[in-house]
């Protein structure tokens, strides 16, 4: 999938503008999980899991797993670099997870929200935060 894909869409200037954000902030792990993370909790809560480094869990963010119905994202860090993973699911159970660059997954994952974008004002507000 590429932009132009985005671009077809109702919201497709959102999801640029997404995509573009969270691609400047991929250089930085720590700051791009951190934003994915917050503004992702927020709309699903109970499909986020979070694992910090350090004492009590409170450290910067080392993995980033997020679970819906359907679909499947992870981020974790493994040796100072960001790796990236999606998978399928079906009836609950994940199908396959396979890894992906991590420009592949901004892209999949921003899919998935313009796709859930009709069924919930909530998607409307995070793709908004995330442009800014």
């Amino acid at each position: 999938m590429d932009l132009a894909d985005f671009n077809s869409e109702p919201q497709g200037y959102q999801l640029e503008a997404a995509y573009n954000s969270l691609a400047e902030l991929a250089s930085d792990s720590v700051l791009f999980m951190e934003k994915i993370a917050s503004q992702l909790k927020f709309l699903w809560p109970d499909s986020i899991s979070i694992k910090r480094r350090g004492l009590f869990n409170t450290g910067k963010i080392n993995e980033l797993f997020i679970k819906r119905p359907d679909a499947e994202f992870s981020l974790s860090v493994e040796s100072g670099v960001v790796v990236a993973k999606i998978g399928h699911v079906s009836g609950g159970v994940t199908i396959s997870r396979q890894q992906v660059d991590l420009d592949q997954w901004i892209r999949s994952l921003l899919k998935y929200l313009n796709d859930e974008l009709e069924r919930n004002i909530k998607v409307r507000q995070v793709l908004y935060s995330l442009i800014n």
